[in-house]
This record gives C-alpha cells, structure tokens and sequence, in this order.
C-alpha cells in the first residue's frame, strides 16, 4: 500500500521526488487525481491523433469520430474569415493557457505542489478537446498526392507519433504526465526507465540527454511537426492548424522554455544547444 511521508515531494520507501512546484505534499487525492488526469489525457491524445488524419485507414475502425475536415454545423453557412478566426481563436486559448502555466513564475505563485502538474495536464487535454470538439473545417483542397503515395505518407504520420511517445519516455513519462507529482514517487526509477550516470552532465546534474536527445534538442516537437504536415491530403482547415502549431512550437521553445532551462541548468544546457540540433537531426547545430 502507498505510504504518504509528510515531508513535501517524499514518499516512504520508495525513491524521493522533488515536486515540480511548491506547495502542498502528495495524498492518496492527488494520486487518484493525477491517475484520472492521465487516463484523460491518453484519451485526448488518442482523439487528437483521429483529429488530425481525416482519410486514413484507421478512421474506419473509428468511424464517426472527429476530424478538423469534418463539418461543424453551428458555423457550416459562415464566410470563410469567420471560420478560419474561430479556429485561430480556439488555438490561441489553447496555447496561451498552456504557454502561461508552464513558467516557473506561475508554478511558484500558484503554489500547486503535487497538484501542480496534474492540474496542468488536464487543463491542457480539457482545452485541447475543447478546440477538437469546436473545430471549424475549411475543406478546400491545397494538396492531394497520388494515391501510391498514401500509404508512405501515413507511416510517415504514425512515424511521427511513435517519436513523440518514446521521447517522452527519454525524458520522463510519467513526471511529464503528473503521475510522478501526484504519487509523489519517481515512477520512472521504479520502472526501470531511470538514466543511467552516464547520460548526466558533470557539470548539471539535473541535465540529461538519452536516446532521441543525443539527437536533436526536441525531439517531442519533431514528431508533432512530422505528424502535423505528413498527410496525403491537405486542406486549407489542416493548413492553418499545422501552420498554427509550427509557429506556436518554433517561437515557444526558443522564447518561453529553453530560456528558462538556460535559467534553471545554467551553462551546461547553454552547451547541450548548441551541440545538437533543435528539431531535424540532419541540420547543423546551432552556432
């Protein structure tokens, strides 16, 4: 049975876990809650997934499910600037939400501890299914590739998935997702998927590079891009939301999170940039 210590971010017995914010400890509520909110959030993700490849295969075996080329009724007779700002306000919310509660500053004053990154995992699932939900399509057609290149193109898009889940297990899966918080344990460690000493910077202990992050910086990103432009068809609805989301990642990387790691780790990831590259292991790094 789980054994709550009463001293912040440590669970009896088990590896110690620094909380990604302060405040108050792990209970066996926020465990439920952080299990709840995990099991959302894969949901989301899943639904997110069907969201984004209208057309393929699968969406047989999920028929019914919503894409962002299918019709929303509320805005079918609305003129196309009115629905391509509803889906660029949609977006907004969803990435200002998201972007604001990342930063430290935000953690600190809200004072979440276990709660912390939990709650931030099911505002960001809750919004993103909001926006899956209210979507607004625009279906004229921008690209339609020959039907021989579909399905290179489809596991191109699963590719990218695959990318996206394994690096969020280089880095740490279950902290990312708020189970670590939440149980107030190092699940990671418990699972065997711990980093060895080896993948530690001397100089930064807390800076760890393993598997994908030998190779580009974010890797997570690299596969959302992929996945986000790999697609037979592109409409001008999937257009402005895989342009949306490049945008969004490009400037909030460089803008809002790798300025706080500089903050946080010191030079060592300073270094660590600047010896890979950000998104595509085929570019230079950076200078």
């Amino acid at each position: 049975s789980l054994q709550f210590s009463p001293m912040p971010g440590v669970m009896t017995g088990e590896a110690l876990w620094r909380l990604s914010a302060p405040g108050p400890a792990p209970s066996a509520l926020t465990a439920v809650a952080s299990a709840v909110a995990y099991v959302y959030a894969v949901y989301v993700l899943v639904a997110f997934g069907i969201f984004l490849s209208p057309n393929a295969p699968w969406q047989k075996a999920v028929e019914g499910a919503k894409t962002l080329d299918a019709m929303n009724p509320a805005w079918a007779n609305a003129p196309i600037h009115v629905r391509a700002g509803i889906d660029v306000a949609l977006f907004a919310l969803w990435a200002t939400v998201h972007s604001t509660l990342a930063r430290p500053l935000v953690k600190k004053t809200l004072l979440l501890g276990a709660w912390n990154r939990p709650v931030f995992v099911a505002q960001g699932a809750g919004l993103l299914h909001f926006l899956i939900a209210q979507w607004v399509p625009l279906t004229y057609v921008l690209w339609d590739v020959p039907k021989a290149w579909h399905t290179t193109l489809w596991c191109a898009f699963v590719g990218g998935a695959i990318i996206t889940l394994t690096a969020s297990f280089a880095l740490d899966h279950f902290a990312l997702f708020g189970l670590s918080d939440g149980f107030g344990v190092d699940i990671n460690r418990l699972v065997g998927l711990k980093e060895s000493e080896k993948d530690r910077d001397d100089a930064s202990p807390a800076l760890s590079s393993r598997w994908h992050y030998t190779l580009v910086a974010h890797p997570m990103m690299s596969g959302f891009l992929i996945s986000f432009w790999c697609v037979p068809c592109l409409t001008l609805g999937h257009f402005l939301f895989s342009s949306l989301a490049t945008v969004y990642i490009l400037t909030a990387t460089s803008l809002l999170e790798e300025p706080d790691l500089r903050r946080e780790l010191g030079p060592a990831y300073e270094h660590y940039l600047r010896s890979v590259p950000s998104f595509c292991p085929f570019a230079p790094p950076r200078r």
